[in-house]
């Protein structure tokens, strides 16, 4: 794969194309790829010029400033791997927390003080604390400050906090083989792509559980038939996905199941959207979604919407 842009703002680009679906043929991969890509220009599809030579292919065409097409966005045409949208039922902060009372015991007895003690050393936690507590020292639990004061918790999709530099010795106490195989033999955990941003504190990064069968998500960047930015009904940018007709059955089947409130407090569930293993989003599922929409908000700027609907939809899926 080769690409030369020159300032005047014309781009070259030659793509080789393998490993096509026996009744996919390449002129559909070429067109797939003149129809997004203009999507992203101000000139019109017949404006992109193509000569096909055998499984390679060549695209012109001018840009300007006003077109949000960039770099990275290239970049993401030319990349050979595809950013990975997930779907997952999160398992959430009161769920967890009957798992997360055992946890700091059997991270004392699995480690031994001496352990403990090196991790300290390398994590800059050397102090008397961590070796007592080394798991509620680092760790603050999602829905309530004081964990010595288990009333009133609020449900959350999250169930833990800590700061950045904390999150590989997290990483490292959740992949404990004893810890996996006991209590997380369903689970996986994914962080934030974001920290919180509350005013006057430290931003601190957010852990999420999310349930897995086997190797099945809800559902996956492949059910996504076009990503686009748009605006939430707040007017902030976001991101709209459409599902292909195969996913949005099960989409109204999953959020219809999820929103019926289980558990003790009775409570609904949340789904989390993720990308490359980190966490867009975990909304509340109010209800059954039948529209075959989903929408990614959060704290976004409108470039951030742009390199989102890139990292979903470039390189292409040709099926």
């Amino acid at each position: 794969t080769s690409c030369s842009s020159k300032k005047t703002g014309h781009a070259e680009i030659t793509i080789e194309i393998s490993d096509l679906e026996p009744d996919f043929t390449m002129a559909k991969a070429e067109e797939q790829i003149k129809t997004r890509l203009s999507n992203y220009l101000v000139c019109s599809n017949d404006e992109i010029k193509t000569s096909l030579n055998g499984n390679q292919f060549t695209l012109n065409f001018d840009y300007t400033e006003k077109d949000s097409i960039n770099n990275f966005i290239l970049n993401k045409l030319l990349n050979t791997e595809k950013s990975f949208v997930e779907f997952y039922e999160v398992e959430d902060n009161i769920s967890m927390l009957s798992k997360l009372n055992e946890v700091e015991t059997h991270i004392k007895t699995i480690l031994g003080d001496s352990t403990l003690k090196a991790l300290g050393t390398k994590y800059n936690h050397s102090d008397t604390n961590f070796i007592s507590h080394p798991f509620y020292s680092i760790c603050a639990i999602s829905g309530f400050q004081n964990y010595s004061n288990k009333q009133n918790i609020i449900p959350q999709a999250d169930f833990i906090l800590t700061k950045a530099e904390d999150t590989s010795l997290v990483n490292l106490f959740f992949n404990l083989p004893e810890f996996k195989r006991s209590y997380f033999r369903n689970n996986l955990f994914y962080w934030s792509l974001k920290p919180s941003t509350n005013s006057g504190t430290t931003p601190l990064y957010s852990l999420y559980s999310l349930k897995k069968s086997g190797l099945e998500t809800i559902l996956n960047g492949k059910n996504i038939d076009h990503a686009d930015k748009t605006e939430d009904p707040n007017g902030n940018p976001c991101v709209e996905l459409i599902f292909n007709h195969t996913a949005k059955e099960k989409w109204q089947e999953e959020t219809k199941r999820i929103s019926i409130p289980t558990g003790t407090p009775s409570r609904k569930g949340y789904i989390a959207i993720t990308l490359d293993e980190r966490v867009l989003m975990a909304p509340i599922v109010e209800g059954e979604i039948s529209n075959g929409y989903a929408q990614i908000t959060g704290r976004f700027t409108v470039n951030e919407c742009d390199e989102l609907v890139a990292e979903i939809e470039l390189p292409f899926f040709f099926s």
